[in-house]
């Protein structure tokens, strides 16, 4: 019977996180591949920069191209021949989260509609939250460089905490962390296996 309950545990534990893959600039383009996702509580959702200098940057729902001082990449400058940068966070709440590239040079990505969005609802929706991007008039972000993350957001009720863009860490929706190359998103990937393992350790000692 015990055998049976953990048993259950570990597979609800396998399939309770995801790891959710994003595309940042993709063959050179201005968007994220997807543009919006689904993603429950635990799930990671893990950035790779392939192209330009883009960044993720949390704003809001009304403001797409305003920083909104939570969640944020910095900028991630991709080089010919490099390895790609990513950025990743794990998703706390199932409140929807918005974002956009701060880049303003040569001209706003986020008003060339580069937003993503978490968990758009029905009536907040990313088609609407992409078109207040393209018609808005307020644009935050910088050319070059790393971008603060520093401050307090506030989003589906939600606080975020205040960090710098290399080490934010975003609390009540999602954690947030840094990773410099393709290689190392696998470490988080990897650590999810290391938790599994745990608990097959202790399925096997109760069998005993």
């Amino acid at each position: 019977m015990h055998v049976a309950f953990f048993g259950s545990l570990l597979v609800a534990t396998a399939v309770s996180a995801a790891n959710i893959a994003v595309q940042v600039g993709p063959s050179g383009a201005l968007t994220y591949t997807p543009t919006n996702v689904n993603a429950s509580v635990g799930d990671t959702i893990i950035f790779t920069f392939e192209a330009k200098n883009h960044t993720v940057t949390q704003s809001s729902f009304t403001q797409p191209c305003t920083n909104a001082g939570g969640i944020n990449s910095g900028f991630k400058p991709v080089t010919a021949g490099a390895t790609m940068p990513t950025f990743q966070f794990t998703v706390n709440s199932t409140d929807p989260l918005w974002f956009y590239c701060a880049q303003t040079s040569p001209s706003s990505h986020c008003k060339a509609g580069m937003v993503f969005a978490v968990n758009p609802t029905a009536s907040k929706t990313f088609a609407q939250f992409q078109s207040n991007a393209e018609t808005g008039s307020s644009s935050s972000g910088s050319s070059s460089g790393v971008s603060s993350g520093s401050g307090t957001a506030t989003s589906g009720g939600t606080s975020y905490g205040s960090g710098s863009a290399a080490t934010n860490t975003a609390t009540g929706s999602a954690t947030a962390a840094t990773t410099s190359s393709t290689g190392n998103a696998a470490v988080m990937i990897g650590s999810n296996f290391g938790g599994l393992l745990t608990v097959v350790g202790l399925v096997a000692g109760l069998s005993l």
